[in-house]
Order: C-alpha cells, then sequence, then structure tokens
C-alpha cells in the first residue's frame, strides 16, 4: 500500500510474477453459477443440476457467513472439516441420518472448487475427492446370458424402458426429460447427458 498500483504491478511484471486474481466468496460464486448456466445453453449440463449446485452453496454460504470468511483463499481444508458436522446437525431427521445428503453436499463442493482450481483462483481443491477406491470384483456385474433371457421375458413391451432406466443408472428423472435432438437414428444410438452427475451415456439401439 506504500506506492501506487500501477507501480506494484510494473514491478512484479519485471520480477516475473504473475498476477493472481484474488476473489471474495460471493464474487466467485457468481462466476461459477455463469459457467454453469453457460454449460447448460450447450446441453453439456441439465439444467436441474444448477438447481442443486444452489442449495448446496447456499449452506455453504450460510456456514461461512456464519464464520466470518468472506475471501475464497481462506477456505482450506480445515474450514471444510468445520463445515461437515455444522452441516450433518441441519439435515439429519427422524428417518435419516443425514449421511447420504452431506456426501452429495461434498461432492457438489468438490466440483465447485475443481473450477476454481481449473480458473487458477486456488492452488488446492479443498474438498478432498469422495471416489471409493476400485475394488475387484466389487460394484454392478455384468448380466449372464440366462440373467438377459430372463430380462427379455419378464420386460415383454418394456424392454426398452427396462434397459434405458438401467443404461442411465434407473433414475426416473433421466427415463422422462430423453429429447428427440438426443436420438441419433443415422448411427443407431441415443446420446444423453444423466441428470444427477452429469455424466454422458451413449445407448445403443438395437
Amino acid at each position: 500500500p506504500v506506492i501506487p498500483d500501477a507501480t506494484f504491478f510494473r514491478f512484479t511484471k519485471y520480477a516475473g510474477v504473475e498476477e493472481k486474481l484474488v476473489l471474495s466468496w460471493k464474487d466467485f460464486r457468481k462466476r461459477f453459477e455463469s459457467d454453469r448456466r453457460r454449460l447448460v445453453e450447450l446441453n453439456e449440463l441439465a439444467s436441474n443440476t444448477i438447481g442443486n449446485y444452489q442449495r448446496t452453496l447456499d449452506e455453504f454460504e450460510l456456514f461461512l457467513t456464519e464464520r466470518g470468511i468472506t475471501m475464497l483463499q481462506n477456505i482450506d481444508e480445515s474450514v471444510v472439516e468445520d463445515f461437515k458436522p455444522w452441516r450433518l446437525k441441519r439435515i439429519v431427521t427422524r428417518r435419516s441420518d443425514g449421511k447420504s445428503a452431506l456426501e452429495l453436499d461434498l461432492v457438489h463442493l468438490h466440483c465447485v472448487f475443481a473450477y476454481a482450481v481449473k480458473k487458477h483462483f486456488i492452488d488446492n481443491n479443498p474438498v478432498p475427492t469422495t471416489k471409493k477406491p476400485w475394488a475387484e470384483g466389487g460394484g454392478a456385474q455384468p448380466y449372464s446370458a440366462d440373467e438377459l433371457r430372463s430380462l427379455i421375458d419378464h420386460a415383454g413391451d418394456y424392454l426398452f424402458i427396462v434397459l434405458w432406466l438401467r443404461w442411465t443408472g434407473f433414475r426416473r428423472s433421466d427415463a422422462v426429460i430423453v429429447r428427440w435432438d438426443e436420438v441419433h437414428w443415422d448411427r443407431k444410438e441415443i446420446e444423453h447427458v444423466c441428470v444427477k452427475n452429469s455424466r454422458r451415456v451413449t445407448i445403443p439401439i438395437s
């Protein structure tokens, strides 16, 4: 603050120090949400995904306000660790322990801060990835020949919708929003971006 800003930046440029944008949390959030809306316009993100992000960001912003944290660069792993029990208390009900909802919030926040790292607003993502390590023989296994025959026999006229639900993770939201512009008759494929995780799936048309 002793010297004019223009002089300071001339010194830093001469010394080879790149100027780094220091953002408040609220300014960063505006940039992130603007980027998500752009992805929706490009048909790379489902519109209701923005609503899911906003609910998480509203809660996280309320937490930051209570803690007096205003700058993006002041959010580190210790802040995220404090957020977890704070958030859990707000979502625990008699029917749920709130863990799955908290995990979803952390997935959202990881993506939010991954954007901040990508844009060089911060150096490190304060929210660790929530992906579980892959285990041999774990996860969904391919259907056997007998299981496929049984599926076809039982599905009958509903075979397509059964296969569609299976390819998109059995989420009804994906089954009801498929559009004709996602169906490519020329190459006999349906390309769809899943609502929950924004994963693009390619489904062959028999």
